[in-house]
């Protein structure tokens, strides 16, 4: 009878642990602006194989640009069907951490099937001094295992900020964001770190 309760914590603390990332992939930061948000996990045994941006388009000269916003995650399991290219973004799972305030979402980008991404890449601009614009995060690229690189239909301020990639055998499942609030330079999100599982 002693054994029950031991067993029962197990138990109890894989049920907590489920959905939850075996490896954290952190971001090179450029900017450290605004509020980590929470790690948003695709469901156990989905995968990420595509996403979708918020994006500001360019506010002119004079305007505040804040670039990239926000990042949709696209989740499937690897034996669910693929829905086709353009379906319904009811036909399968989301995630998102922290989103922006400012721009709209843009199209797409799906790894060719069976694939799943493995990797991720941040186009970012750094810190541009007093009294000048800052956009921090612009773009993001994933990788594809086996082959492809998608890129996102973001802003192309900075410059790609170097591949991070899942140990091998691993999968993106989760995101975590870095976004900044309403100010008089508005950024939003400057920071991205990805979970990878099993």
């Amino acid at each position: 009878m002693a054994i029950l309760p031991s067993l029962l914590l197990i138990v109890t603390m894989i049920g907590f642990c489920a959905g939850a990332p075996d490896f954290i992939l952190e971001g090179h930061q450029r900017t450290n602006w605004g509020t980590w948000g929470d790690m948003a996990t695709c469901a156990p045994g989905s995968y990420v194989y595509g996403f979708r941006l918020k994006v500001h388009s360019d506010q002119g000269f004079f305007g505040d640009d804040s670039a990239l916003n926000g990042i949709e995650l696209l989740c499937i399991s690897p034996t669910a069907k693929r829905p086709a290219r353009n379906a319904s973004m009811t036909e399968f799972s989301t995630i998102t951490s922290l989103v922006g305030h400012h721009g709209s979402m843009t199209g797409l980008q799906e790894c060719p099937d069976p694939g799943f991404a493995v990797g991720y890449e941040l186009r970012s601009e750094g810190d541009q001094g007093f009294a000048v614009d800052d956009t921090a995060a612009n773009n993001l690229k994933i990788h594809c295992s086996g082959l492809g690189i998608l890129e996102g239909a973001g802003q192309g301020w900075g410059d790609w900020t170097g591949a991070l990639t899942c140990p091998r055998g691993l999968k993106i499942c989760g995101i975590q964001t870095q976004v900044e609030g309403p100010n008089s330079d508005d950024t939003t999100l400057n920071n991205v770190n990805m979970g990878c599982c099993v």
